[in-house]
């Protein structure tokens, strides 16, 4: 249409001739700083979105598991406990010698007390207690039991 105007696919060049500053990437530690502010603040889904991208680049690196174990927590955190039942039990599956490992078993509990499965995260419980008995989440398991 006459007058119409659109946009340029291509944008204008940088007029200073100065390139655009470079990313620079997050440590691990800025990394894991990062995931538990956003936890912290409330924001889980940044949470969740910084440890998935770290466990992308970094499948094999000594805290994959805290990563994935922050991906449960997030969805946790909006109340999807499906889902974060499955991302804990993911945890549990893939790094079973994890120090990580008992906790997301303790929180797989939690999910199905989440959603009104009392009796399943009974299940969870008695599982960290059996499968981590030194853990500091076989002592919150057994105080969720009643023990």
């Amino acid at each position: 249409p006459a007058g119409a105007t659109t946009a340029s696919p291509n944008p204008a060049p940088n007029v200073t001739g100065t390139p655009p500053p470079a990313v620079v990437p997050l440590t691990v530690e800025e990394t894991f700083d990062r995931i538990d502010a956003a936890l912290a603040e409330g924001t889980p889904a940044v949470a969740r979105t910084l440890a998935k991208a770290f466990l992308k680049e970094n499948p094999t690196h000594a805290r994959a598991a805290e990563a994935a174990f922050r991906v449960g927590q997030s969805l946790h955190d909006e109340k999807d406990f499906k889902a974060a039942a499955a991302s804990f039990m993911g945890v549990v599956d893939a790094y079973p010698d994890s120090p990580w490992a008992p906790a997301a078993l303790l929180r797989q509990g939690d999910c199905f007390e989440g959603m009104g499965r009392k009796e399943d995260s009974r299940i969870f419980y008695e599982d960290v207690i059996q499968r981590y008995p030194k853990s500091k989440a076989a002592k919150t398991a057994k105080s969720r039991l009643g023990k």
